[in-house]
């Protein structure tokens, strides 16, 4: 493995140690579970990516590792954090069998996978379902003998974990995919967001903070979430995926703070498991319906490029034929004309088909050049053409 490797690697590392910090950090203490659990999205995606068996399993054991270390030192008992981090482990496991199926690949073999189509964006959504269904009731079997199993529960964690992979693990997608098509320097980056789109994007952040105050101050007594809508809708046609998969994160995450600081809507229900399960629906909605509009947009900008192109190079194929057909009509039958003349040795006949296809090639330049006229010596050469090398035009 190089260095590049390895740093990669420890950065994934890195990265869900910091995730799996930041989860606890939303731990509600009523229901007993995290709000918000980040690491099920970074995981999710570091273990998808394994490009070999012992990646693999290696990277799977770490998350295993890590997550029963993280719950030991925050307070937890060891048999109900080592049974709970059984599921967790298997959620990245499942997604990726799940990705593998649908490509008819081994376990093993990385699937190809990404985020540049809205059909990517689906298969994501039902698989991230799928998968964070069966791990939360793994979790639920697993921890029966010690806490019970409850459907509060068991909605609350799919929930959180399919918004996980969702929100987070759409943005490392998205990353990902930007990554491959548009390289990492600066340069690129101030080219492809020009002044006016920055403006336009800190409105849109401005908007969207005003949105979110208006439902968490006075959500709890209208229904104003609706209006989420119109800022997602407004972020996801005018931005790219990767801009809008990064917004998504953010606007899940600020929702899910306020929420559990007791603010807004669903922090103001009877039921604490509902308010829990309806944030990460809300969530997930407005994430689905901004990342699924900038996914369309962008793949019928991608099919117009490619439509444009295609219409180019007909063009240029049509005018290429034109233009065959010109010169045969304009200089080539006139020069046969003169040979045969000169062959019956008629000089006179083959002098006049000579100075009719100079004239009939002046009037063809002339069309080249867009002028009604070419006067002699304008299409003449400065230096003579030369054998193997590169014309130059006077």
């Amino acid at each position: 493995m190089d260095r590049s490797a390895v740093r990669t690697e420890l950065a994934w590392a890195a990265a869900f140690v910091v995730s799996v910090a930041v989860g606890r950090l939303t731990f509600d203490n009523d229901l007993q579970i995290s709000l918000f659990w980040p690491a099920a999205g970074v995981g999710t995606i570091w273990v998808l990516l394994s490009e070999s068996a012992a990646a693999l399993s290696g990277r799977v054991a770490f998350i295993y590792v890590v997550t029963v270390i993280t719950g030991v030192v925050t307070g937890f008992d060891l048999s109900r954090v080592a049974l709970s981090a059984i599921g967790g482990a298997a959620l990245p496991l499942l997604v990726r069998a799940a990705y593998c199926a649908v490509r008819r690949t081994p376990l093993e073999q990385l699937p190809g996978v990404g985020l540049r189509r809205p059909r990517d964006l689906v298969e994501l959504v039902v698989i991230a379902t799928m998968a964070a269904t069966l791990s939360s009731g793994l979790t639920e079997l697993l921890r029966a003998g010690s806490v019970g199993i409850t459907f509060e529960a068991f909605a609350a964690m799919t929930a959180r974990n399919a918004v996980a992979i969702i929100v987070i693990g759409g943005a490392l997608l998205a990353i990902r995919d930007s990554l491959r098509r548009h390289g990492t320097t600066d340069a690129t980056i101030r080219t492809r967001y020009p002044r006016g789109r920055v403006v336009e994007l800190v409105l849109l952040v401005i908007a969207s903070a005003a949105v979110i105050l208006l439902i968490f101050t006075r959500g709890d007594t209208s229904p104003l979430g609706f209006t989420s809508l119109l800022v997602v809708a407004w972020a996801g046609y005018r931005f790219d995926p990767l801009v809008v998969s990064i917004y998504n994160l953010l606007f899940t995450v600020t929702v899910v703070l306020l929420t559990q600081a007791g603010l807004g809507p669903f922090a103001i229900l009877d039921d604490p498991w509902e308010g829990a399960t309806l944030v990460q629906f809300f969530a997930a909605v407005t994430s689905v319906v901004a990342l699924m509009l900038s996914l369309g947009v962008a793949e019928r900008r991608e099919l117009e490029a490619v439509l444009a192109e295609h219409e180019a190079d007909a063009r240029v194929r049509r005018e290429r034929t034109r233009l065959a057909r010109e010169v045969n009509d304009t200089i080539v039958q006139a020069l046969v004309a003169a040979e045969t003349a000169l062959d019956l040795q008629l000089p006179g006949q083959a002098r006049h088909n000579i100075g009719e296809a100079s004239q009939q090639a002046r009037d063809w330049i002339g069309e080249l050049y867009d002028e009604e006229e070419v006067l002699p010596g304008a299409a003449v050469r400065k230096a003579p053409a030369k054998l193997g090398a590169g014309h130059t035009d006077g």
